[in-house]
């Protein structure tokens, strides 16, 4: 019999891409706590945008390589649409980033074959621009590309992308304002724009809920090993396998 893992795919640009790290680790935390129930597959792109990220789509995920197995799909997605508009190549205004997002969907539920009950929409988080011009002052010798005012309006965007698509909304922005660390959000985040170990906290609280629902009655993969009969292990771990199909 097969035994095939349930995926939880999430599509993003950095703040996905780092999602493992050991201080912004918040995909990791999702992999821990969905240990032998779940894969994770993480697609996230180091300043990507969501045209970059839906023109790649098609060899990401191929036609009907989401029918099957997939718990749930994530696209966090417009850290770097939301770029002040001329500073970079990134930058997409709103509604050719709402736009690239809806598309995005359609061909995910299109020809990828993927179910419109596992999408997530994530907004992107709030932005510490001061902080993030220091950085990039610091790096690059450049100035900065973003500030908190320019944020919202791409997360209304996000919003009614997710309502088009079908899809379920998760309002990084204003979940990342009202909580931060002892009352100041920028403590959230080590740069101004990635996050830090509290921030990638922050992003698992937000949108654990969401992959629980969708993941919360899935088995666990192999018996434990105490049911185990050591006495008779090739009789004993095939038929404690099957029994959880």
């Amino acid at each position: 019999a097969s035994h095939i893992l349930p995926r939880v795919i999430l599509l993003g640009d950095s703040l996905t891409q780092f999602g493992w790290s050991s201080t912004s680790g918040w995909v990791a935390r999702i992999a821990d706590s969905l240990a032998r129930r779940c894969d994770i597959v993480n697609r996230g792109f180091s300043g990507y945008n969501s045209r970059w990220c839906r023109l790649i789509a098609p060899d990401l995920f191929p036609a009907d390589s989401l029918k099957t197995a997939v718990a749930a799909f994530v696209i966090f997605l417009g850290a770097n649409d939301s770029n002040r508009a001329g500073s970079t190549t990134q930058h997409l205004p709103t509604a050719d980033y709402e736009a690239e997002l809806v598309r995005l969907a359609d061909y995910l539920t299109g020809p990828a074959g993927l179910s419109r009950d596992a999408l997530i929409f994530c907004s992107p988080p709030p932005v510490d621009g001061d902080a993030w011009d220091r950085c990039c002052q610091e790096r690059f010798g450049t100035p900065g590309t973003k500030t908190l005012e320019d944020v919202p309006p791409y997360r209304d965007a996000c919003r009614r992308a997710a309502e088009a698509a079908g899809a379920t909304f998760c309002n990084t922005y204003d979940g990342f304002l009202e909580h931060g660390l002892d009352g100041d959000w920028r403590g959230l985040f080590c740069d101004g724009l990635h996050f830090g170990p509290a921030g990638a906290e922050r992003m698992f609280d937000l949108l654990w809920p969401e992959i629980h629902r969708r993941t919360e009655r899935l088995p666990q993969l192999a018996p434990e090993w105490r049911t185990v009969d050591p006495g008779d292990l090739d009789a004993s771990l095939v038929s404690l396998m099957n029994s959880r199909e």
